[in-house]
Parts: C-alpha cells; sequence; structure tokens
C-alpha cells in the first residue's frame, strides 16, 4: 500500500511500518521484530576518536565505563567479570572505531550484545555510542540505559 498509493522507498516503508506498530501499541519502543529490547546511547565528545579510543581501551579506562573485577586485555577472546555478576567476552576489536563483548548477568536466560562505536566528527570531536541489544523486558532496557548514561557521564568527566 505504502509503496503503490504514496511510491515510498522501502526505507520510507519501514520507518512508516514502525511509527504505526508504536503507535497502535504493537510494538513498545525499543523492541524489535524478534521481541526482544534494544537501547542506543551516545554523547559527543570534544576530542579525536583516536585520543577517546586510547582512553576507553586503556586499563584506567575499562575501570570507569566496564568496570571488571579484575584488570584484562581488551582483545578479542578476552573473558571478564564486573561488579553485581557481570560476565562476558571480548567478540570484536576493530581499533579504533568499534568493540563487542557478550554481556550476562547471572540471572539472566542468555547473553546480550554490548557495542561501542567512536565515530570522527569535523574539528576534532567525535561521538561515543553504546549499543546495547538482547534484553527479555522493557525494564530491563530502561535499567540498563540509565547504566550506560551513568557510565558515559563518569567517563566524559575522566576525560
Amino acid at each position: 500500500f505504502l509503496k503503490k498509493k504514496y511510491r515510498l522507498s522501502a526505507w520510507w516503508q519501514q520507518g512508516v511500518t514502525l511509527g504505526y506498530e508504536l503507535a497502535t501499541g504493537r510494538r513498545q519502543e525499543g523492541q524489535s521484530l524478534k521481541g526482544d529490547y534494544s537501547l542506543t546511547t551516545t554523547k559527543s565528545m570534544s576530542t579525536t576518536v583516536e585520543k577517546l579510543w586510547r582512553v576507553v581501551t586503556s586499563r584506567e579506562g575499562t575501570q570507569v565505563w566496564l568496570k571488571p573485577l579484575s584488570p584484562f586485555s581488551l582483545k578479542v577472546g578476552a573473558e571478564y567479570e564486573c561488579e553485581g555478576g557481570i560476565f562476558g567476552k571480548v567478540r570484536t576489536f576493530k581499533a579504533p572505531e568499534r568493540l563487542r563483548l557478550s554481556w550476562q548477568d547471572t540471572d539472566w536466560p542468555k547473553p546480550t550484545i554490548l557495542s561501542v562505536m567512536l565515530i570522527p566528527r569535523p574539528g576534532g570531536k567525535s561521538v561515543f555510542v553504546i549499543q546495547h541489544d538482547g534484553f527479555t523486558s522493557p525494564a530491563l532496557r530502561e535499567t540498563m540505559r540509565l547504566h550506560w548514561k551513568a557510565a558515559i557521564a563518569e567517563l566524559t568527566a575522566a576525560i
């Protein structure tokens, strides 16, 4: 209908459909087609991607935003454990732009996926992005959204 009557491209068709599903209650904010939930939180920073990457991946930096219980190297396959019964494994390490980790609470049935991305901006600035996918409920999504906003605020203060 959207393609024929309104001549919308596939991208706009998906956007209109998502808006309709949210408005009618068929889908909740942050819910994927699979039924799980995800979040994205960002922060613009007045530093280059290279400098930000050095901070984010340093032992001191990981203590600020990840809070592992013991030092570990951010490299593919490295396992970690954090406060509150959180554990996981580094899945992707692509300097200076992206990290991908599994993230699981001991009370969760399966791991979620945590992605950290650094995006360069003009003028020596950058954007720090945390995307976290695979939550089982909107309440858990909101809890983790607040957690990551606080982590980004601490990282910003440390820089």
